[in-house]
């Protein structure tokens, strides 16, 4: 059987978070749904590579880590959160307005701030984030590169913020 989860982490992993947009996606063209479509979040922690430099590698571990336990209490109950690779994160929101999907980001953001990090006193995390709104009929693969075109003007406008594709 090939592993579902991250092992750092304990998120899905890359491989069944692609099941999971193929279910998505089976179920909103199925008909499913119940009018909402499905909302896409790709999430970076700002700065990691600093974090990897300054503390050594188990303080990166340890925000990962702290960073994923932290997020996954944000989520609403179909919500799921993935390593998507590195420090990035890409996060499903079935059924949710964009209006709804940011208050999760937000809350998300609020708690990451505040969130003590093991060795790393008095440094605050923080992400940037590119959310997308899958249009009707739309490959979430597509989705997915809008967020992520979103994730980077989030990083160009100076990091700590979510923007929207």
């Amino acid at each position: 059987m090939l592993a579902t989860v991250d092992e750092l982490t304990s998120l899905v992993n890359r491989r069944r978070m692609h099941e999971v947009l193929e279910a998505e996606e089976r179920r909103q063209s199925d008909g499913l749904q119940g009018g909402t479509g499905a909302c896409i979040a790709l999430l970076d922690i700002d700065f990691f590579k600093q974090v990897n430099d300054q503390y050594g590698h188990a303080a990166g571990d340890a925000v990962l880590r702290s960073f994923s336990t932290t997020a996954r209490a944000c989520l609403r109950a179909n919500d799921v959160l993935a390593r998507w690779g590195g420090e990035e994160f890409l996060l499903l929101l079935p059924d949710a307005a964009p209006e709804d999907a940011r208050t999760v980001l937000e809350r998300m953001t609020e708690r990451v701030h505040a969130m003590p990090v093991p060795g790393m006193q008095g440094r605050r995390i923080s992400f940037s984030a590119g959310l997308a709104t899958r249009r009707a009929g739309e490959p979430l693969a597509d989705a997915i590169h809008r967020a992520d075109k979103a994730l980077y003007r989030a990083k160009e406008a100076g990091r700590d913020r979510i923007v929207l594709a």
